[in-house]
């Protein structure tokens, strides 16, 4: 498993605070059983993926964004990454950089795109042998992406948003004076 927070579940300003919470992390080690060695890194560095990535029968990465954008209240670093009081500046996924060196190391990777909103992901759905979307918030969602990845749950694949190949399908913005 490769990306930034998958060992602890993102909450927001909305979602109160849960009893107990299982990771996407501690999620696929419990489904994959005592058995397997479970690999894990964060993927701030490159080349540490990728060669985890190699080592791995199957590598699992998991990206999209962080709810409150790991900042301050009116503060979003990373363009593709918005919130409540700060707009997205493109809807191209930065991390798919990643994606393709994880997926050059290993081509049994599943992307997981945990995220708030749509992104711009033409890289992945025409090269990856598989993608699953999922949200925030859940204090279950370890448990769920075990129960999709490994089989014992098949999602309708229904999405409740619409989602652009890229910044050039998006309408022009419109300033209210």
């Amino acid at each position: 498993m490769i990306g930034p927070w998958i060992d602890e579940v993102l909450l927001d300003w909305y979602s109160g605070t849960p009893p107990y919470a299982v990771s996407t992390l501690e999620g696929i080690k419990e489904a994959a059983g005592k058995s397997v060695k479970v690999l894990y890194a964060d993927g701030s560095d490159p080349a540490e993926a990728a060669a985890l990535a190699h080592r791995a029968d199957a590598a699992i990465i998991v990206v999209g964004n962080h709810p409150e954008c790991n900042a301050g209240w009116d503060q979003c670093p990373t363009p593709s990454n918005g919130k409540e009081d700060v707009d997205r500046k493109t809807i191209v996924l930065e991390q798919e950089a990643l994606v393709k060196q994880v997926f050059a190391a290993n081509p049994r990777t599943v992307e997981v795109l945990r995220s708030s909103f749509p992104y711009a992901i033409a890289w992945s759905q025409q090269n990856l042998p598989a993608i699953v979307h999922m949200t925030h918030n859940s204090q279950e969602e370890g448990h769920g992406l075990g129960d999709v990845l490994f089989g014992d749950y098949s999602p309708a694949g229904r999405l409740t948003q619409t989602w652009p190949t890229g910044d050039a399908q998006l309408l022009p913005s419109w300033t209210t004076i």
